[in-house]
């Protein structure tokens, strides 16, 4: 049997009162808008004085002098051998250490980003040889700018490019914290004249781009000569511009000695680093 629907019971509207208005859908509120970005500010200021490298590892330091005196040797033993050897000349064949082979300019960058990501790996990074890293520079600009020379282009643009290039990449490696860097060049006896005399002078080698940019940057240049007497199994380390040879200690107060006797077989980094630390506590 068939129910029929229940009827819906009604509100009764009071006597007098108005007839109920429809209800209409309440309108949607407006989307807030997004928060006005906060105005930039500078960055912070420094609180406290940079402070100097601490020890002798963190320095940059360029070593030059003539052929077969000992430059690699002396590179290899910074920082007790934990060096990283950028080898740009292949002229690391006889040495144990750590080496990389380095062929062409990316190839350096790659690395150097390596050892940034990895800074407590070494103590010290090493480019044997400066010269022959900045050839490599040259080969990359002279590709992007599709020049043969840096001389091709007007005003020394070439050449500004060049330094700009070696010099910015420099300056990451040297920024790494707490890991030193040492570059290793090659050396030229040139002819110097002025109208009163003429002498030889051991200068780097290669474009001056490049050799104006690390006695530029460098903390210390060390002159690695043999002794004046000839002997072979005397060398001398020489800390301070001449004449004859290039060389600097960068600071206010100098602690290397002038020169420092370095007798074949004995390791010429810890003769350095002890000079190095003597002279700071005579300047206390």
């Amino acid at each position: 049997m068939r129910v029929p629907p229940t009827p819906t019971k009604q509100r009764e509207r009071p006597a007098g009162a108005p007839a109920e208005e429809p209800q209409e859908n309440p309108p949607e509120a407006a989307p807030k808008a997004p928060p006005a970005p906060a105005a930039k500010q500078p960055p912070p200021l420094r609180e406290v004085k940079t402070q100097t490298a601490t020890t002798f590892e963190e320095k940059f330091v360029v070593i030059h002098g003539p052929n077969g005196v000992g430059k690699s040797t002396l590179a290899s033993q910074w920082a007790g051998g934990e060096v990283f050897f950028f080898n740009c000349s292949g002229e690391l064949g006889e040495f144990e250490v750590y080496q990389q082979a380095i062929t062409d300019w990316t190839e350096f960058r790659s690395y150097a980003w390596a050892l940034k990501e990895n800074p407590s790996r070494f103590k010290a990074a090493a480019i044997d040889t400066g010269d022959m890293l900045g050839k490599y520079c040259s080969t990359k600009i002279r590709k992007d700018l599709g020049i043969v020379h840096e001389s091709d282009l007007d005003w020394g643009k070439g050449w500004g490019t060049l330094r700009d290039e070696f010099q910015t990449n420099l300056a990451k490696l040297i920024w790494i914290p707490n890991v030193g860097t040492v570059v290793v060049i090659h050396s030229d006896e040139k002819e110097v004249k002025t109208r009163s005399a003429t002498w030889n002078k051991w200068e780097f080698r290669g474009f001056k781009a490049i050799r104006e940019t690390l006695m530029d940057m460098s903390d210390i240049v060390l002159f690695v000569d043999f002794a004046d007497d000839d002997d072979s199994e005397k060398r001398v380390i020489k800390t301070k511009p001449s004449r004859y040879h290039d060389a600097k200690e960068r600071g206010l107060h100098p602690r290397l000695p002038a020169e420092i006797e370095w007798p074949l077989g004995e390791d010429g980094f810890a003769l350095l680093k002890a000079a190095w630390e003597a002279g700071g506590q005579e300047k206390k």
